[in-house]
């Protein structure tokens, strides 16, 4: 997508200036029609949490907007914004050490991306851990974790190079697929196989591995289980959230978290 960003909702919500609509934004808070947002931006990828967006460009840079709480924009000040900001300290390190940003990720009140040379940058409420560090600042290099590449969620499942994944922050349902702890402050690895898909949501994370034999973790399911089947995909739709896409601004309502295989 260049330039334009196409808001395909049931209703939109723009309370805290998530949409990017800046000195065009109505009086209304609410939008039951799909907008479109015009910037003069390369953009390749988007990600909604609760009340904030991250906005990706073809040149490595991260743009945020919305609400500022627990400083999950990761700019400087902390008010919100309400027409895309580029996150300036992000774009210092691509600049200054070529670590240009490849893909990016919105939990519901924190922000994580993952850069070219495999680095893992978080922001935001740390509240749960979902950080994957003891004591955040304003963008945190995770340390523990190389060459990622794949981030999903506010829990923080990550999917690295060697097909192996790591979780951290909230457990309470065993959705980070390790048993016993409520909340993981640290990377931790999920002893799985090889793996060729991660997709993690509030209540449930889904694993797919190089096989294509599906592993489950969650609410209602426990610690890990192996399901008798084989899949090319997995795609888990949560309760108000279409994969990594949150609550009011989402792509899409669906109360019944479920899961598609196909």
């Amino acid at each position: 997508m260049f330039g334009e960003v196409l808001s395909l909702l049931n209703l939109i919500a723009d309370n805290e200036g998530q949409l990017g609509l800046g000195k065009n934004r109505g009086s209304s808070q609410y939008y039951h029609i799909p907008k479109i947002c015009h910037y003069k931006i390369g953009f390749v990828q988007v990600s909604c949490g609760k009340d904030h967006t991250a906005l990706l460009t073809q040149n490595g840079h991260v743009y945020t907007m919305g609400c500022n709480e627990h400083n999950k924009l990761g700019h400087v000040t902390k008010q919100s914004v309400q027409a895309p900001q580029k996150i300036e300290q992000l774009s210092k390190y691509n600049l200054l050490y070529q670590k240009r940003v490849i893909q990016v990720s919105c939990g519901y009140t924190h922000t994580a991306c993952v850069t070219s040379d495999g680095s893992l940058y978080t922001w935001g409420d740390n509240s749960c851990g979902q950080l994957g560090v003891k004591q955040n600042g304003n963008l945190n290099k995770v340390s523990a974790l190389t060459n990622c590449i794949q981030v999903s969620w506010r829990i923080q499942i990550i999917q690295k190079e060697a097909q192996e994944c790591f979780g951290f922050g909230l457990n309470d349902n065993s959705q980070l697929g390790i048993s016993r702890l409520k909340t993981i402050i640290e990377p931790t690895k999920i002893k799985l196989p090889a793996l060729q898909q991660v997709s993690a949501g509030n209540l449930f994370s889904v694993f797919l591995t190089q096989d294509g034999i599906v592993y489950i973790c969650g609410l209602g399911f426990g610690n890990l289980q192996k399901l008798n089947y084989k899949c090319k995909k997995i795609l888990l739709i949560n309760r108000k959230v279409y994969q990594d896409r949150w609550e009011e601004h989402s792509n899409r309502f669906d109360f019944n978290e479920r899961i598609n295989l196909f």
